[in-house]
């Protein structure tokens, strides 16, 4: 009886997941062969508000110039002064965005997000608020992008218990 009920619980879980209801297969592959999803219009049904004055857990960078730092809470990227005061979130939606570092040049932010199924190395422009996807991967794990001292590659961690270092140039390309 015990083990129907974890298998229960577990096919609830798997089911009732935000991954599962909020993605809608768009097409079953990409340039890339990989599947790409589109958002559902789902609206919403109730408003939470919080306010937060500390974190656990949260990735922070510091720009350049040393003026800015960027954050990652709850799966959205943030930045704010960094003498203190309000915070500005630079992304949100459903994917879950994490690690934001900044470019050398302070223009950039590269960042790791489920966006586009799987883990993957993003690049957000700041200037304009573009994002561009660095590395292409299904189910890889990728991780911890850092920038190259000149700014012109992305170096990421792969895997889950032998990590392997890979780099890519920031307008794309293979690692």
């Amino acid at each position: 009886m015990p083990l129907l009920s974890l298998t229960v619980m577990i096919l609830c879980l798997t089911v009732g997941s935000p991954e599962v209801l909020a993605q809608a297969k768009e097409s079953d592959t990409s340039k890339f062969n990989q599947r790409t999803y589109k958002e559902l219009p789902l609206k919403a049904e109730r408003l939470l508000e919080f306010n937060t004055k500390e974190g656990t857990w949260i990735s922070v960078d510091i720009s350049p110039d040393g003026k800015t730092i960027a954050f990652d809470m709850m799966g959205d990227l943030y930045t704010m002064p960094i003498e203190g005061g309000k915070a500005t979130r630079i992304t949100d939606g459903m994917a879950y965005d994490t690690h934001p570092r900044f470019s050398p040049d302070g223009k950039s932010i590269v960042f790791t997000s489920d966006r586009s199924g799987s883990d993957n190395a993003w690049i957000m422009d700041l200037e304009n608020d573009e994002f561009k996807q660095v590395t292409k991967g299904n189910n890889e794990w990728v991780q911890s992008a850092e920038w190259s001292p000149d700014g012109d590659y992305v170096v990421v961690t792969k895997g889950r218990r032998n990590l392997k270092l890979f780099m890519y140039h920031k307008d794309g390309g293979g690692g």
